[in-house]
């Protein structure tokens, strides 16, 4: 594909923003479940400020409350209802994640169609518009994972260059613990990925210990930057939970949702449940609902009786006279004794609910956003949700195989900066790395399509990588 002159790229940006503003002032959201909740802390964090949201949890990753807190002292200041303003903000935070979709697809080399095939795609994308225009953390995530992607790329190339600046790799280090913070302080999971996520420089400093010494003190130099500034941070806000509320914790959802998820599939299940198990991977339920007669089966399958396993594991551990550290501590080892006793069963059953990933097109959209009629009636046009639904979970699953055959192959690559393709070859190697952990570490816990979207600008990228590859073996040649 030719690259397309300049001012068809900055066409495309001004329609794009026209008609995501469009869509914010004609369009409605909805408050319910989580969004009650956020708009609640946001509350708390508006009128009582950080000791109220601290003295009353430990509570959600404050990040999005407290966007949204200031959106509300925003709509105050300016004498409007504060839901036009979260629209037009959410706008131009998912223009943003655009922006950074572009470049980043640029420096790993993408020609221009591809990248504008995919950026129309996510302007278009059901579920994308759904979460700009409901008031969910999924939408303040977006950026944030390409400016990680975008500073591993960076860091990466440092080290496999010539500088041999120490106080650059500390920087760089310490950009990405701050990006990975952040993240953190929107989705919890983000602490095991973290731990993760910084092997790649860990593995350079052994790589190129009795060979390239610099280059391994330029990577531990970037591990301690990253650890001082990450692990600090996190540590710090627990410190602050710990002073108000008395639990060492970021918050309070993870070894209760950990065990409810655990002890409701290492139960004894019947036939009818491992299938149910499995028509619930595409939607959490409702073609589940639909295939298996009488669909009773189907609803232990989604978080309501998960929530009720935790939650009376936690009375029970309560009333034993149990502290909250003590009870945390106690479902979490409680939750690794139940997978250990069938193992088996335990990664099947995640392997599913990591497959639910994949189906990050999802059919939530009417309920928490309302639309113009013309494109309610496109969203809920059956044929169209099905050609999405399933049509980009294939093209998702596929593109993550191709990308990581084509790392397994290229795998020498990544430590050769002057190798033709390097940035492509780092770039799919740090997105793949990412979206691998982040699935692995969640499908511990509850999966549904929305849990997936913080993947989708990533998802995206595989997929433009993907596009490219096949032209170039298979379209071009013939």
């Amino acid at each position: 594909m030719q690259n397309m002159p300049l001012p068809i790229n900055k066409f495309f940006w001004v329609c794009c923003a026209v008609y995501l503003l469009y869509l914010a002032g004609i369009s409605q959201t909805i408050m319910y479940y989580d969004a009650i909740g956020y708009h609640y802390l946001a509350q708390v964090l508006q009128h009582q400020g950080w000791t109220a949201y601290w003295s009353s949890g430990p509570n959600r990753e404050p990040l999005y409350p407290w966007f949204v807190s200031l959106i509300l002292r925003l709509a105050e200041g300016l004498r409007m209802d504060y839901v036009p303003v979260l629209l037009v903000a959410q706008v131009f935070v998912f223009l943003s994640m655009l922006w950074l979709l572009e470049k980043l697809l640029q420096r790993m080399g993408v020609e221009t169609g591809y990248r504008l095939t995919v950026l129309f795609y996510a302007v278009f994308s059901p579920a994308f518009i759904y979460t700009v225009f409901t008031e969910w953390s999924e939408i303040v995530t977006y950026p944030l994972i390409l400016i990680i992607i975008g500073v591993c790329i960076k860091a990466w190339m440092f080290i496999c260059g010539a500088s041999q600046n120490k106080l650059k790799a500390l920087g760089w280090g310490a950009v990405l613990g701050m990006a990975v913070l952040s993240l953190t302080a929107v989705k919890a999971v983000m602490e095991p990925v973290a731990m993760f996520l910084i092997f790649p420089w860990a593995y350079a400093v052994f790589q190129h210990w009795h060979k390239a010494r610099q280059k391994s003190f330029l990577a531990l130099l970037i591990i301690l930057g990253f650890s001082a500034v990450y692990w600090t941070g996190i540590n710090v806000y627990k410190w602050e939970n710990w002073y108000h509320n008395g639990q060492f914790v970021l918050t309070d959802r993870g070894s209760w949702a950990l065990y409810g998820n655990v002890a409701r599939r290492m139960a004894p299940l019947t036939q009818r449940q491992w299938e149910a198990a499995v028509l619930s991977v595409p939607t959490n339920g409702p073609e589940c609902q639909r295939f298996l007669k009488p669909p009773n089966e189907c609803q232990y399958w989604t978080f309501t009786p998960s929530d009720e396993w935790g939650h009376k594991a936690v009375g029970e551990l309560s009333r034993q006279g149990l502290s909250s550290p003590q009870i945390n501590t106690a479902l979490i080892r409680m939750s690794f004794q139940k997978m250990f006793a069938n193992p088996l069963q335990a990664i099947a059953l995640m392997f599913m609910e990591g497959m639910k990933f994949m189906f990050w097109e999802y059919n939530a959209w009417p309920e928490f956003a309302v639309y113009p009629s013309w494109l309610r009636h496109l969203y809920e046009n059956g044929a169209f949700y099905a050609f999405l639904h399933y049509g980009m979970a294939l093209l998702t699953f596929v593109s993550l195989v191709h990308a990581l055959v084509f790392l397994v192959q290229n795998r020498k690559n990544i430590f050769l900066p002057h190798e033709d393709g390097f940035k492509l070859t780092i770039g799919i190697f740090f997105t793949s790395l990412f979206i691998v952990l982040y699935i692995f570490f969640y499908s511990f816990f509850y999966c549904s399509g929305r849990y997936a979207m913080p993947l989708a600008p990533l998802y995206l990228i595989l997929i433009a990588f993907f596009f490219k590859k096949v032209y170039a073996q298979i379209i071009r040649p013939a």
